[in-house]
């Protein structure tokens, strides 16, 4: 999608230099996220558990069966009764999978129990698994990137947003960094480790320990590598902390990709406090960029900042960068000024259509999979793309009188059904 030369970025580029190539919001949040999970060892390992769990269940239908029949008698309020997979490319995968296995700790332990006593083929591996999931240290870590991901859901579900417009963006993750900033704190910390030292303690489960001491090679002087710290400290300094740091840093670093100076230039231009002066610089950029007049765009924005800053003194505080840019649009649409200042109203209509994210695209490729299924597998392609798009387009009221009038209009009523 984005190759230098030959990808599809490169080859709209070449029929239009100003479509600027922006990497969806959404694929990035999930980037973050898998990158999070990777980059420390506990909570890799954790993760990989999550995913052998489901496979081990998914593989046979009698261990199926046996898992549901443990939660026959179980009440659910709108729980999982199934486990999840995990998936790299879809973020809300690695939500469900967390939550599915914390909602049924219970069933699960008391399925891998029956299945190690009498499977002799597949026992082994169930008591594997069993003492896994039985132990401080995969309870903790899979509490902890529980809390991680469900800071960022709300983020994750307004990225995915058809009405979500640029600036809206940069506010939604400042809000999500500054909830994840909470987590790294002593008091997070404490009430995490007692709540999981509670659970341990009520169910037998093996306490936290230290690593075991790795060994120095010999040819730099042998011996062993011993850890000064306690268990407490080490969940600390070495679990806890660092993956908050990791997703932070990596929300930093990703996010980052899409702030190309034209964006920031048409943000200054369309959405700068009418008190202050716009910098030149970014009025020579948005001139250059969209081959406009830099004189007019400066007189339009005098005289435009003039008369804004009467219109907002009877209105409350603007606060972001958002309501501004509302209140802007109000004023022009409500005075009736966008033929009066048309520099500036193309400026802004660019600036609220700015992509984000391409999810609502996805989710009509993914309609193609429920039409041509195997029965459909020799429809045409006039008759795919007529349903494609009644499909994608179902919120649209459709009158059926005027359909069946036009079609007893038509001459040829014949439908090609292949």
């Amino acid at each position: 999608m984005r190759g230098s030369y030959k990808g599809v970025a490169a080859r709209i580029l070449q029929e239009n230099p100003l479509a600027f190539y922006v990497h969806c919001y959404a694929h990035i949040l999930n980037l973050c996220i898998v990158d999070a999970c990777s980059k420390q060892t506990q909570i890799r390992n954790s993760m990989g558990i999550l995913k052998e769990l489901h496979n081990f269940f998914t593989a046979s239908s009698k261990r199926t069966f046996l898992f549901k029949e443990n939660l026959k008698n179980k009440d659910f309020f709108g729980g999982n009764k199934s486990l999840k997979s995990l998936s790299d490319t879809r973020w809300s995968c690695r939500v469900e999978a967390c939550n599915t296995v914390l909602q049924n700790f219970d069933e699960i332990i008391d399925t891998l129990q029956k299945i190690s006593e009498t499977d002799p083929k597949n026992g082994s591996q169930a008591e594997a698994l069993l003492n896994n999931i039985e132990s401080f240290q995969f309870i903790f870590c899979l509490l902890l990137i529980q809390r991680v991901l469900e800071s960022t859901d709300m983020l994750s579900k307004a990225l995915q947003s058809k009405s979500l417009i640029f600036l809206t963006v940069k506010e939604l993750v400042n809000t999500t960094k500054e909830y994840l900033h909470e987590f790294r704190s002593e008091d997070f910390f404490e009430k995490l480790w007692i709540y999981v030292n509670d659970i341990c303690e009520a169910k037998s489960f093996t306490s936290p320990k230290l690593p075991r001491s790795r060994k120095v090679s010999s040819k730099i002087g042998g011996g062993s590598f011993s850890m000064s710290q306690d268990v407490k400290s080490f969940y600390r300094t070495e679990i806890a902390f660092p993956v908050i740091d990791a997703a932070l840093n990596t929300i930093d670093e990703k996010f980052k990709e899409n702030e190309l100076d034209i964006f920031q230039a048409l943000k200054d231009v369309t959405c700068s406090d009418p008190s202050k002066i716009i910098k030149n610089a970014s009025i020579q950029k948005v001139s250059e960029t969209y081959d406009l007049d830099v004189d007019k765009i400066k007189g339009e924005i005098q005289i435009f900042q003039k008369m804004y800053k009467k219109y907002i003194d009877s209105l409350p505080e603007i606060s972001t960068e958002v309501t501004e840019l509302r209140k802007r649009c109000n004023f022009l649409i409500e005075k009736e000024l966008c033929d009066i200042f048309p520099y500036l109203t193309k400026l802004v209509q660019i600036l609220l259509v700015i992509p984000v994210s391409t999810a609502s695209c996805e989710r009509s490729f993914s309609c193609l999979r429920s039409l041509k299924s195997y029965l459909r597998n020799s429809m045409c392609q006039e008759r795919l793309s007529a349903l494609a798009v009644l499909k994608i387009e179902s919120n649209i009221d459709i009158n059926f009188t005027k359909v069946i009038e036009q079609f007893a209009k038509n001459k040829n009523r014949r439908l090609s059904f292949y």
